[in-house]
């Protein structure tokens, strides 16, 4: 059995444990690994995805494009493993498990399970033909895992030797060592080089939430007050921070992104209140559909911040809301047992 089969099974387990069941992930990929002999090179495998046949190379296409197929990444790993290319097979294994993470589909330790699970897996000589492959994947995987502990320079040094002359510039390879640069805070104009090249691979992760979460914290971390106390990089943050936020509201990321927002408003401390204008509006939605407006409970801690745009946004839309007998009461029914901002506030949006 080749490691990406023990992988890919392994996975699943994690998947079933953590989530109860791989329905949402497996929606949409049908996969068919059109290969024949192990010795044949990458670029003349193929993937199938449902209706249309797409060649290996063809796979970032897709991606750039904006579409996620969760499952991807590990088909890819498949593929590569198979025209021998481990180092591919490794890095791909590892994108889907970031890909899964970062949508709440994986903990944590299920990640670092599943790295520690691959090096015993690659540990076995009978994979590889030579000693050359072996120390290649494994030293993938070191650098992985370095990346995974946020020991960025360890994790750049490691991966930085696996680049090829070929490497396509918004390869995840290239994305991982964008982020070892950005989080190891070098000089200031290092890090805007840096940031200039994170933004030209942008369309590849659109739909990957930690690419959004490692530049919010990039432009976060690169804030300098102006004369009128509004800071460039603090409002790029907050359109990262949002976006993390709006691909996953529940994922490990979301609470920063929430945390990064707040201090981009002088809200310190303030960021589990924080909602995105896209939960915000997702939020009235479900409130009529069916009419519940109790829904709304989510956004009291909102309304009630001290002035800032999210909480203006969410006042200014809830008003549209009353003219719904059912929302209209609620309002007023939550104004009567509230105090102070929120008080006021509420009875402001009953008015509509």
């Amino acid at each position: 059995m080749r490691f990406f089969i023990t992988l890919i099974s392994f996975i699943m387990v994690l998947s079933f444990s953590s989530c109860g069941s791989t329905e949402n992930t497996a929606q949409g990929l049908k996969t068919v690994l059109n290969v024949g002999k192990p010795e044949e090179k990458a670029h003349s495998l193929t993937v199938n995805l449902g209706e249309f046949t797409v060649p290996i190379e063809g796979i970032a296409e897709i991606e750039r494009s904006g579409i996620y197929y969760p499952g991807l990444a590990m088909t890819e790993s498949g593929l590569r493993e198979k025209a021998g290319d481990y180092r591919g097979a490794v890095i791909n294994s590892y994108k889907e498990l970031s890909y899964r993470y970062a949508y709440g589909q994986l903990t944590s330790n299920d990640m670092e399970e599943a790295l520690l699970h691959l090096i015993t897996v690659l540990d076995n000589q009978e994979y590889f033909s030579s000693q050359i492959e072996k120390e290649t994947a494994l030293s993938a995987v070191y650098g992985i895992k370095a990346f995974n502990s946020g020991r960025w320079n360890e994790a750049e040094s490691y991966l930085g030797n696996l680049l090829h002359d070929n490497e396509e510039p918004d390869s995840f390879l290239n994305w991982m060592l964008l982020v070892c640069k950005l989080e190891s805070h070098n000089n200031p104009a290092e890090q805007k080089s840096t940031r200039s090249f994170y933004s030209a691979v942008r369309a590849r992760f659109n739909s990957f939430p930690e690419y959004w979460y490692r530049g919010a914290r990039s432009y976060m971390a690169s804030v300098v007050l102006t004369e009128n106390g509004i800071s460039p990089g603090e409002n790029i943050s907050a359109i990262f921070a949002e976006q993390c936020i709006n691909l996953s509201s529940d994922g490990p990321y979301s609470e920063e992104c929430r945390s990064i927002i707040a201090d981009g408003l002088g809200l310190p401390g303030m960021g589990s209140a924080i909602k995105s204008k896209t939960e915000i509006d997702n939020a009235i939605v479900r409130s009529f559909n069916p009419e519940n407006p109790d829904v709304l409970n989510e956004l009291l801690p909102l309304i009630n911040l001290p002035d800032n745009t999210y909480t203006s946004y969410a006042v200014t839309v809830l008003k549209s809301t009353v003219s719904s007998p059912s929302h209209k009461k609620y309002f007023e029914s939550k104004a009567s047992s509230a105090n102070g901002r929120l008080a006021e506030r509420l009875r402001y949006i009953s008015r509509g």
